[in-house]
């Protein structure tokens, strides 16, 4: 596990470490950078060993974060977008007033920002006091847990080495800094779901074991799909589920027993579908890595199971893995991925999502709820239907995470020659919003039910947007006329 960012500019810092250079000198004058590195190794180090965050961490350091520009802007920006502040509080500390500017301004910044204004400021600053402090300026730690990284009786700094009388401190430093990180990118926490997502599934048999660490996985601030570890029964549906969840997915962690195989090629067992669907879209790259659990391979009777872990081993050069051992030793090389993989949420274009050369590019946004209605579903089987239109949809399946969706709408909204929205007015208030300042028109009716088109800037300029209503709304040659009306189509 590593500290370096895996960008210059992440979302967010999971740690800003604050430090007064002086203090470097104590322990080596020709090297002042030396220690502050070491406690942030250790800290990190303590992170990953102990359990309580084996993920990779995003950490601001000043000596290493900052490559040009304006430094206060820098520290400005950063301790807006960090999530923890690791102050290493001395005399000296106090007396740097850049020091104190960081521990206000990330005070202030904590209470006031609207997105984690459920987590008061004093939780997410730990000061660890490296020598000792008069009442004074002991005052601004008021009310704020602390750690104590010195000798009560010397008043020396304790090393912080896995033999020193500071590695204690380290390993309570780091259980404090990952319990903040949970109650903010985990389950419950205002940033679920920005770690990244995760496909986790099982056969009935070793769900008990696959509902822990789906848990932790959560806690950890990855999306998990599916939920509840149910998969549909049909393999239509299980099809387009992993369809549907594949994008985005940093990573895929399946459970087979062999008792759990199919009889025959017949058979339905959904985790052996989901398995070698998910193996297919592991080869395209979503996910990045596949991780295969089963108890035991030498003694299975299935001819169906020994194929599958066969046809799966033989892809191990492209990141699937099937591992036979105990569950505890399978656990950690799930962190391991983890560590190991770009979590960030992304969405990569497919074939089908490609505009063919001389064909009209249609988006139809809508929520998954109007795609029941009848009249929309023709509508839509219609456009679909037409000779060189290639028709997006918002209800597509495939982007899973609410990041990848952003990017993939992102992504055929500076393609699409046309946007047609349509559905409840409920669903219009919504797009409007989302999409407000993209759209080069939009029309609203005030009824129930609401066709709209918004029109892009285009070569062919078509005529402004139009709004179908009243009677017209249920005649559908009357909306398919209309269209043909804005839509340049012979």
């Amino acid at each position: 596990m590593t500290s370096e960012p895996r960008n210059p500019t992440p979302a967010y810092y999971d740690i800003f470490l604050s430090h007064a250079w002086k203090d470097g000198e104590d322990f080596d004058f020709a090297d002042k950078t030396k220690w502050i590195l070491d406690f942030r190794d250790k800290l990190v180090a303590e992170l990953s060993r102990s359990g309580t965050w084996p993920m990779k961490v995003e950490i601001f350091l000043d000596m290493e974060s900052i490559q040009s520009g304006s430094i206060p802007q820098h520290i400005t920006d950063a301790l807006s977008r960090t999530l923890v502040f690791v102050c290493l509080v001395s005399k000296t500390y106090w007396q740097r007033a850049y020091c104190a500017d960081e521990f206000e301004t990330f005070k202030r910044n904590a209470d006031q920002n609207p997105l984690l204004a459920n987590q008061m400021g004093r939780d997410r600053v730990i000061p660890v006091l490296i020598g000792p402090l008069d009442d004074n300026e002991i005052l601004p730690l008021e009310d704020i847990k602390f750690h104590e990284l010195y000798d009560q009786g010397t008043k020396d700094r304790l090393p912080i080495d896995r033999s020193g009388a500071g590695h204690q401190v380290m390993q309570q430093l780091a259980v404090n800094v990952a319990s903040v990180l949970r109650s903010i990118r985990g389950r419950d926490g205002v940033l679920y779901g920005q770690g990244g997502k995760a496909f986790v599934n099982s056969t009935s048999g070793l769900m008990g074991s696959f509902a822990g660490l789906q848990s932790e996985l959560e806690y950890l601030g990855l999306l998990v799909r599916p939920e509840r570890n149910v998969l549909p029964e049909s393999r239509e549906a299980v099809a387009a589920l992993v369809d549907q969840e594949a994008g985005g997915c940093a990573i895929a962690v399946h459970g087979i027993d062999p008792e759990s195989a199919p009889f025959s090629s017949d058979e339905v067992v959904p985790e052996y579908d989901a398995i070698r669907l998910m193996r297919d879209r592991c080869l395209e790259g979503q996910p990045q890595k596949m991780l295969i659990w089963t108890p035991r391979r030498d003694e299975a009777d299935s001819l169906h199971y020994k194929e599958l872990v066969d046809d799966l081993a033989a892809t191990a050069s492209v990141g699937v893995e099937v591992h036979a051992l105990p569950f505890p030793k399978f656990r950690p090389l799930v962190f391991s991925a983890l560590s190991a993989v770009d979590r960030t949420p992304r969405w990569v274009p497919r074939q089908s999502d490609v505009l063919p050369d001389g064909s009209l590019g249609v988006y139809l946004l809508r929520q998954p709820s109007d795609a029941r209605d009848q009249t929309c579903a023709s509508l839509r089987r219609w456009l679909v239907s037409l000779q060189d239109v290639k028709v997006w949809e918002s209800a597509d399946p495939g982007h899973g995470d609410p990041a990848s969706t952003r990017m993939r709408e992102e992504w055929i909204l500076a393609k699409a020659t046309s946007v047609i929205i349509f559905g409840t007015l409920d669903s219009m208030a919504f797009v409007q919003q989302t999409y407000r300042g993209k759209l080069k028109t939009w029309d609203r009716a005030g009824t129930s039910l609401g066709f709209y088109l918004a029109v892009k800037e285009t070569g062919f300029s078509p005529p402004k947007g139009k709004v179908f209503c009243s009677a017209d709304m249920f005649d559908e040659t009357a909306i398919r006329s209309a269209f043909r009306g804005i839509l340049p189509l012979d």
